[in-house]
């Protein structure tokens, strides 16, 4: 184990000295021709969004060529910079947001690759102003179109629409064979786009690839999509390695400290899915269904680490508030906070996935609309459920009882242990557990014996006939004065008393009333023993013997018969 987590060190070494460069990149002076990426881009009218296109191709051949002379992240940078601002050119609003960058590129050097093959095309030709500009032109002979933006933060604007960017593919294919009309660097931008790399990937092992490394599969070179499992296979390694590692160390810590290792372990792989997805993509330079496939991936894997350890993250709260005894004793309840903790927890969670989901694709929308149409299904199905809740909730906002309370209820009696979201569990006397709902519990009558003021003292001790009033009176006096001796409820209706309330079939007997202050169960039965030998040996000192059942049988002898004549 030792030897993986020194591995484990140096691997992680390793790869922030790696990354440095594109973490924190030195800053290097603007090269020629350098255009702010903050200057907008032209797509007030369709003439404007045609020349942009023209103007931003030119800027990226010049930006490519100049690192292919020298790699450099400075370069690389700069060809996304170009490539950010061409995404503008197109209506990307159907597009997920997590897909919208990768979408942007493809089809900018798709689009490159078909005008570089068609008529050049005049720029005079397409309407410049936009108030008399119709609501979509289609290029010379060509169903390219470019139309007004109805909606979003490019309202009035004039973009190439959504319908002709899932269209470029096709037309791509069309033209890809036909010569080139208009002379270019490349011959294909998109291959040129497919084949790149970034500077952290060795340039001499790119170029020694062997031929079929270098066929195209779900849209990357072969050769990149080995990479990627390569890069994600040792993620995953590296995550199972470190919860292997952290939840070993929990089990032997604290409650607190057990919790914290518990939370690194999404902390860690969420970090461990964005260092692969930023190598894969950024440097890689993975294209087309691999792109998606590993983009939607790593994002999925760091929404589900986000959610849990946005619920660790609130139940590690919880538990340090608890353990600040001066809060705790003062203002909160250890269960009721507990409880709080659970149900925001899985709230939180819920939040991240659903925030998240809509990042990948799945529109938010879309989600609530089919929460409205299933919600009375949905209640009906989870009636029990949040009847429950809200039965727990009530529990702890009246409390009837506390973890730790000796109850009596309809089901039962013994020791309240837990009071959970949807059912409290109870210890009976015998060892067994009961698990009552706490919609049930919160309906039930319940005696809490533990929360009693006081505790009643009663017993009735029969004495035998042959007891005489001075032995009973001496009975009582004695008794009082032991009852005065312990300690007892001074508010009490009735005050400590002996007295004879009956003289039964065999025995006199005489009633022992007192209320102790004694308000748990041990408390009680400890403080009973005790006064029932006291009484016990103040009836022996006085002469009193205990009556117990008994029955005498008279049998009387029959008269002798008359004599029969």
């Amino acid at each position: 184990m030792m030897r993986s987590l020194q591995a484990l060190a140096r691997l992680a070494a390793l790869l922030l000295v790696g990354l440095m460069p594109v973490v924190a990149p030195a800053q290097a002076p603007a090269p020629s021709g350098f255009v702010s990426p903050l200057e907008p881009v032209d797509i007030s009218s369709p003439r404007a969004t045609f020349t942009s296109v023209t103007a931003l191709g030119r800027e990226l051949d010049a930006a490519f060529a100049s690192y292919l002379e020298a790699p450099s992240v400075a370069g690389q940078r700069r060809i996304r910079q170009v490539l950010a601002r061409a995404d503008r050119l197109f209506d990307l609003s159907a597009t997920p947001a997590a897909l919208r960058g990768e979408a942007g590129t493809a089809a900018f050097g798709t689009l490159k690759d078909i005008l570089m093959r068609l008529p050049a095309i005049d720029p005079a030709s397409l309407p410049g102003d936009p108030a008399t500009a119709p609501e979509a032109v289609r290029l010379p002979g060509t169903d390219i179109a470019i139309a007004r933006v109805a909606e979003g933060p490019d309202r009035g604007s004039f973009q190439f629409s959504a319908a002709t960017v899932d269209r470029l593919p096709g037309f791509h294919a069309l033209v890809i064979d036909l010569p080139i009309l208009n002379p270019a660097p490349y011959e294909s931008w998109r291959a040129e786009q497919i084949r790149f790399a970034g500077p952290l990937v060795p340039g001499a092992l790119v170029q020694a690839m062997p031929a079929p490394l270098e066929a195209v599969v779900l849209g990357t070179p072969a050769w990149k999509l080995l990479a990627a499992v390569l890069v994600l296979g040792a993620a995953t390694w590296l995550g199972v390695l470190w919860a292997s590692f952290a939840l070993r160390r929990g089990r032997r810590a604290g409650p607190i400290p057990a919790q914290a290792w518990r939370l690194s372990v999404p902390l860690v792989a969420a970090c461990l899915a964005l260092v692969a997805r930023a190598y894969l993509l950024g440097q890689v330079n993975l294209t087309g269904l691999a792109f998606h496939i590993v983009q939607a991936l790593t994002l999925a894997v760091v929404v589900l680490a986000a959610a849990l350890a946005a619920r660790l993250l609130i139940t590690l709260i919880g538990e340090l508030v608890i353990a600040t005894r001066g809060i705790f004793e003062t203002s909160y309840d250890v269960h009721l906070l507990r409880l709080v903790c659970r149900v925001s927890g899985l709230a939180a969670a819920g939040a991240v996935v659903v925030y998240g989901a809509n990042s990948l694709g799945v529109p938010l929308l879309g989600l609530v609309a089919g929460v409205g149409v299933g919600g009375l299904a949905l209640a009906l199905a989870a009636q029990s459920t949040v009847e429950n809740l809200f039965g727990g909730v009530s529990i702890f906002a009246d409390r009837p009882f506390r973890v730790g309370d000796y109850i009596i209820f309809a089901g039962g009696q013994g020791y309240v242990e837990s009071i959970g979201p949807r059912s409290t569990r109870i210890r009976a006397e015998d060892g067994m557990q009961i698990t009552v709902p706490n919609a049930d519990l919160a309906k039930m009558q319940v005696t809490n014996k533990t929360c009693r003021d006081a505790t009643l003292f009663e017993h009735v001790v029969r004495f035998t006939y042959e007891a005489t009033p001075e032995q009973l009176a001496e009975f009582a006096r004695r008794t009082l004065a032991a009852l005065a001796a312990h300690p007892l409820d001074g508010a009490a209706p009735v005050p400590p008393r002996v007295r004879i309330v009956g003289l039964g079939d065999f025995s006199i007997d005489v009633q022992v009333h007192a209320e102790l202050l004694a308000r748990g169960e041990d408390d009680f039965y400890r403080l009973q023993e005790l006064l029932l030998l006291e009484i016990v040996a103040i009836a022996g000192s006085v002469g009193l013997a205990f009556a117990f059942p008994t029955q005498t049988l008279q049998v009387a002898r029959a008269s002798a018969a008359p004599a029969l004549a």
